[in-house]
Protein backbone atom coordinates (compact mmCIF):
# COMPACT_ATOMS: atom_id res chain seq x y z
CA UNK A 1 0.00 0.00 0.00
CA UNK A 2 2.71 2.33 0.92
CA UNK A 3 4.43 1.94 -2.59
CA UNK A 4 1.25 2.59 -4.14
CA UNK A 5 1.00 5.78 -2.19
CA UNK A 6 4.90 6.92 -3.35
CA UNK A 7 3.99 5.46 -7.01
CA UNK A 8 1.18 8.51 -7.21
CA UNK A 9 3.16 11.33 -5.44
CA UNK A 10 5.61 10.84 -8.24
CA UNK A 11 3.25 10.33 -11.05
CA UNK A 12 1.74 13.29 -9.62
CA UNK A 13 5.20 14.99 -10.04
CA UNK A 14 6.28 14.22 -12.93
CA UNK A 15 2.89 15.68 -14.31
CA UNK A 16 3.17 18.80 -12.82
CA UNK A 17 6.55 18.81 -14.00
CA UNK A 18 5.64 18.19 -18.00
CA UNK A 19 2.87 20.70 -17.16
CA UNK A 20 5.47 23.79 -16.82
CA UNK A 21 7.61 22.61 -19.42
CA UNK A 22 4.41 22.43 -21.96
CA UNK A 23 3.58 26.14 -20.92
CA UNK A 24 7.13 27.17 -21.11
CA UNK A 25 6.86 26.20 -24.63
CA UNK A 26 3.09 27.30 -25.33
CA UNK A 27 4.91 30.81 -23.59
CA UNK A 28 7.52 30.74 -26.45
CA UNK A 29 5.19 30.46 -29.29
CA UNK A 30 3.05 32.72 -28.27
CA UNK A 31 5.51 35.00 -28.13
CA UNK A 32 6.77 34.84 -31.98
CA UNK A 33 3.05 34.75 -32.70
CA UNK A 34 2.81 37.96 -31.13
CA UNK A 35 5.90 39.44 -33.05
CA UNK A 36 4.54 38.18 -36.48
CA UNK A 37 0.93 39.61 -35.75
CA UNK A 38 3.06 42.31 -35.19
CA UNK A 39 5.08 42.48 -38.39
CA UNK A 40 2.02 41.50 -40.65
CA UNK A 41 0.21 44.96 -39.38
CA UNK A 42 2.97 46.76 -39.67
CA UNK A 43 3.12 45.21 -43.56
CA UNK A 44 -0.28 45.51 -43.50
CA UNK A 45 -0.57 49.30 -42.52
CA UNK A 46 2.41 50.56 -45.08
CA UNK A 47 0.20 48.64 -47.88
CA UNK A 48 -3.39 50.16 -47.14
CA UNK A 49 -1.35 53.60 -47.04
CA UNK A 50 -0.44 52.65 -50.56
CA UNK A 51 -3.50 51.43 -52.05
CA UNK A 52 -5.22 54.71 -50.22
CA UNK A 53 -2.89 57.06 -52.24
CA UNK A 54 -3.13 54.94 -55.53
CA UNK A 55 -7.07 55.30 -55.12
CA UNK A 56 -7.15 58.83 -54.51
CA UNK A 57 -4.36 59.57 -57.36
CA UNK A 58 -6.11 57.12 -59.66
CA UNK A 59 -9.62 56.24 -58.71
CA UNK A 60 -12.86 55.92 -60.31
CA UNK A 61 -13.88 59.40 -58.98
CA UNK A 62 -11.04 61.56 -59.97
CA UNK A 63 -11.91 64.08 -63.05
CA UNK A 64 -9.13 62.34 -65.61
CA UNK A 65 -11.16 59.07 -65.50
CA UNK A 66 -13.86 58.64 -67.95
CA UNK A 67 -17.23 57.00 -67.44
CA UNK A 68 -15.83 53.42 -68.90
CA UNK A 69 -13.07 53.33 -66.98
CA UNK A 70 -14.44 54.65 -64.02
CA UNK A 71 -16.65 51.79 -63.95
CA UNK A 72 -14.06 49.37 -64.53
CA UNK A 73 -12.11 51.22 -61.70
CA UNK A 74 -14.62 50.57 -59.41
CA UNK A 75 -15.16 47.50 -59.54
CA UNK A 76 -12.12 46.46 -59.46
CA UNK A 77 -11.42 48.59 -56.25
CA UNK A 78 -14.58 47.51 -54.64
CA UNK A 79 -12.57 43.60 -54.72
CA UNK A 80 -9.75 44.81 -53.70
CA UNK A 81 -11.47 46.31 -50.99
CA UNK A 82 -12.89 43.33 -49.60
CA UNK A 83 -9.86 41.43 -49.68
CA UNK A 84 -7.98 43.89 -47.67
CA UNK A 85 -11.18 43.83 -45.29
CA UNK A 86 -10.66 40.12 -44.50
CA UNK A 87 -7.06 39.86 -44.18
CA UNK A 88 -7.62 43.29 -41.95
CA UNK A 89 -10.39 41.32 -39.51
CA UNK A 90 -7.88 38.35 -39.28
CA UNK A 91 -4.72 40.70 -38.17
CA UNK A 92 -7.78 41.70 -35.37
CA UNK A 93 -8.55 38.74 -34.35
CA UNK A 94 -4.75 37.55 -33.89
CA UNK A 95 -4.45 41.21 -32.40
CA UNK A 96 -7.00 40.22 -29.81
CA UNK A 97 -5.72 36.56 -29.51
CA UNK A 98 -2.23 38.32 -28.33
CA UNK A 99 -3.57 40.74 -26.06
CA UNK A 100 -1.60 43.69 -28.66
CA UNK A 101 -3.33 46.59 -29.60
CA UNK A 102 -5.95 46.60 -31.89
CA UNK A 103 -4.99 48.53 -35.17
CA UNK A 104 -7.81 51.07 -36.65
CA UNK A 105 -6.46 51.21 -40.36
CA UNK A 106 -8.20 54.60 -41.09
CA UNK A 107 -7.08 54.23 -44.58
CA UNK A 108 -8.91 51.28 -45.39
CA UNK A 109 -11.80 52.55 -43.98
CA UNK A 110 -11.65 55.79 -46.02
CA UNK A 111 -11.39 54.16 -49.04
CA UNK A 112 -14.31 51.98 -48.06
CA UNK A 113 -16.10 54.92 -46.98
CA UNK A 114 -15.36 56.60 -50.32
CA UNK A 115 -16.69 53.87 -52.19
CA UNK A 116 -19.94 53.98 -50.54
CA UNK A 117 -20.22 57.05 -51.58
CA UNK A 118 -19.90 56.23 -55.27
CA UNK A 119 -22.19 53.26 -54.96
CA UNK A 120 -25.27 55.29 -55.82
CA UNK A 121 -23.62 56.64 -59.31
CA UNK A 122 -22.26 53.54 -59.79
CA UNK A 123 -25.66 51.46 -60.32
CA UNK A 124 -27.39 54.13 -62.47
Amino acid sequence: MMLDVKNIYQKWSDIIDLTYEKQHKLEDNKKRCSELTQTRDKDFKTASEVFAKEFQANGPHCLNVSIKDGLEKYDTYILSIESLKVEKEEIITDQKLFNLPISKYEKISAVEGKLKHLAPLMDI
